[in-house]
């Protein structure tokens, strides 16, 4: 739970998108449509983190490469911070993408890395 409040990666009024996801979980669910979701699932030893690079939080950098920002250790595997928020309703994602399980490539979505290489 990395994104919301309390979090190493806190956004300011995250949990107020989590009813809104819900409501649009249950209208896929009513139109047969597939429920999918994306997650954060880094290994503790990601060189984005800045602690793995021996950068400071919140500078740039690079890395292998290409251009980085050096984030906190955040949604680290089997972590809490890993976790979907317990409000969101899980049990109708039929299929989670994981992300950023390659310690030496960021990767801000779940089709591409930063590189734009496929992942």
């Amino acid at each position: 739970m990395t994104f919301v409040k309390g979090g190493a990666l806190e956004v300011l009024d995250s949990e107020s998108v989590i009813s809104t996801a819900n409501n649009v979980i249950t209208y896929c669910q009513q139109q047969n449509i597939v429920v999918i979701a994306s997650q954060d699932w880094h290994p503790a030893d990601h060189l984005s983190f800045a602690v793995n690079s021996g950068t400071q939080v919140g500078t740039e950098g690079n890395l292998n490469g290409l251009r980085q920002i050096w984030w906190p250790v955040h949604c680290v595997q089997y972590q809490k911070g890993a976790q979907f928020h317990p409000a969101l309703n899980q049990s109708a994602i039929q299929a989670t993408f994981q992300k950023g399980i390659n310690a030496t490539i960021d990767s801000y979505t779940t089709s591409f890395a930063v590189s734009k290489k496929e992942v």
